[in-house]
């Protein structure tokens, strides 16, 4: 299972039972993590920072 930072608790029902993901990085099922990242329930990349100008 991938695993995932959860920003926002949430409950997923996946195969007759519901999970609640607390907050925190933790394993996620496939589905449970298409939910997440559908819902913006997921801890966000900070943007990788520009080169400065005229600077490689």
């Amino acid at each position: 299972m991938p695993k995932a930072n959860v920003a926002t608790p949430f409950n997923f029902r996946e195969g007759g039972k519901v999970g609640h993901f607390k907050k925190g990085e933790q394993e996620l099922t496939p589905a449970a993590l298409t939910h997440a990242f559908a819902n913006r329930f997921l801890v966000e990349p900070e943007p990788e920072a520009a080169p400065a100008p005229g600077k490689k």
